[in-house]
């Protein structure tokens, strides 16, 4: 089906008139600034999700921080996966507890942690890249 778009000049703002008789604003552009647009906005947007995944990250450690005297008690030595603040997966391996909430709930912005007093600290050396 082919639709009929008239375009006319309004004031230096182009009108579109659609099959339903609404007028819309239309800018015209250059085809390379409408795609230099569509990239800054789905960076945009890739920049939006990663905040909100880096908050909802945040989030679950804090729980994980408020839940880690009970889970002493309970769960000491194994790791546990905390999701929306509760935990939802306990088991004795990393990846298994993490591949499991992910076949539950999707991929999500999950904490994985080992119970223990204190987690266990790695440090790494970096080398000074030369150029």
């Amino acid at each position: 089906m082919t639709k009929k778009l008239v375009v006319r000049e309004n004031r230096a703002v182009y009108m579109v008139d659609t099959e339903t008789g609404e007028e819309q604003p239309m800018a015209l552009v250059p085809q390379e600034e409408y795609q230099a647009f569509l990239a800054w906005r789905e960076a945009q947007e890739r920049v939006r999700q990663r905040q909100i995944d880096q908050d909802a990250f945040e989030r679950e450690r804090k729980a994980f921080e408020r839940l880690k005297a009970d889970l002493l008690r309970t769960h000491c030595g194994q790791w546990v996966a905390v999701f929306q603040e509760q935990v939802v997966e306990i088991g004795d391996d990393q990846m298994e507890v993490l591949d499991s909430v992910y076949r539950r709930f999707g991929y999500v912005p999950v904490y994985v942690q080992r119970v223990e007093e204190q987690p266990v600290r790695y440090k790494f050396p970096h080398r000074k890249v030369i150029h």
